[in-house]
């Protein structure tokens, strides 16, 4: 069994036993009034109510709208009766778009777990081969060519993959790594082509120091991309492996091949801190950099099985006449081609002109 299937094992686990607890949120929420005089009582005397179903992620629900209630004067209820009204997903990821520009974090999470609350029998469906939920077309041919499926994918009514992946990265920014590696190896079930939930997920083994970890899920990532940006992002995060490795050089072709795909400000900060590692570290130019890292066997292109899938995607489509999404999968290819040079101001670290 891999590595990956034990993890998702466990997580499925842990995740019905909090399942559990936010399936009963919506009758805490239904019993306040509004008024926080009058719903200070309802708290306590709900939690004591249901003491054989809550756990401590049910609990700390209530603590933290307790918290927003008394503190910061919030109307839980008006939450509560927003969040129900949604009958899209696009609704709800509109209002969390404006608690995430009021940088009301808090806030968003409850509104998260209020939804999962109200939705918990279809959020429960995860395991179902065919229940699933992709950002794209490439994703969804990956994912039936690689599972065998020949039944039709059923998407469900609510992008769950989606949700998942983004509620995962507000536990991250609220520093709650392990909820927030549950709720990212969920996403993972609905999309096992999320590129995000597996770059996150390595993102709280980095903070953990546990490098295996980190490499090891960079890799799935790799697996999945069919975007120039995810596949720069890959290559920058290898290279913050290969640094904590102190394998130097190899880290710093890692950042300059990534500005082939998108330039991006952390590569020049990444390369002058390698510098002051080692002054006597350069980056390999051009198509030198590309042979390097050839020699040291690091894919430079996106997987070859994904190529494929484009191809025969394109193949397909143009079977039937439709020319829109040929052009469009066309796109995707040119854009998977290295540009032919490196953003000048990188050049300019190592050598300024005179």
């Amino acid at each position: 069994m891999s590595y990956l299937m034990c993890i998702l094992m466990y997580i499925t686990i842990k995740w019905e036993v909090i399942m559990k607890s936010l399936m009963i949120l919506p009758k805490f929420f239904e019993k306040l009034s509004g008024v926080p005089s009058e719903d200070f009582n309802v708290y306590g005397k709900f939690l004591n109510e249901n003491q054989e179903q809550w756990n401590d992620w049910g609990v700390g629900v209530i603590k933290r709208c307790l918290f927003l209630m008394t503190t910061r004067k919030l109307n839980i209820k008006e939450i509560y009766e927003n969040v129900a009204r949604i009958n899209t997903y696009q609704e709800f990821t509109e209002i969390i778009q404006q608690e995430f520009e009021k940088q009301n974090f808090e806030v968003a999470r409850i509104m998260f777990e209020i939804f999962l609350g109200i939705h918990y029998e279809e959020a429960m469906d995860y395991q179902n081969r065919l229940h699933k939920c992709f950002a794209n077309p490439i994703q969804k041919i990956l994912y039936l060519l690689i599972f065998e499926i020949e039944e039709e994918i059923q998407p469900p009514k609510y992008s769950w993959g989606h949700f998942f992946t983004n509620f995962g990265s507000i536990l991250f920014e609220l520093n709650e790594y392990e909820r927030s590696e549950v709720v990212l190896d969920i996403a993972i079930h609905w999309n096992p082509y999320d590129t995000l939930a597996y770059f996150e997920l390595g993102e709280i083994y980095k903070l953990q120091k546990n490098w295996e970890k980190y490499l090891d899920f960079n890799q799935m990532a790799f697996r999945t991309i069919s975007d120039t940006r995810l596949l720069a992002r890959y290559y920058r995060n290898l290279s913050f492996y290969y640094i904590e490795q102190n394998e130097l050089q190899k880290a710093a072709n890692l950042l300059a091949y990534s500005a082939s795909y998108e330039y991006h400000p952390l590569v020049e900060n990444e390369l002058l801190y390698i510098n002051t590692l080692n002054s006597d570290i350069r980056p390999d130019w051009f198509m030198n950099t590309k042979e390097y890292l050839k020699r040291e066997n690091i894919p430079t292109e996106v997987n070859d099985f994904v190529v494929e899938v484009i191809k025969y995607m394109m193949t397909e489509y143009q079977r039937i006449g439709e020319v829109e999404i040929v052009n469009h999968l066309e796109d995707v290819m040119k854009s998977l081609k290295i540009r032919s040079n490196v953003d000048q101001s990188l050049r300019s670290l190592y050598y300024p002109k005179n």
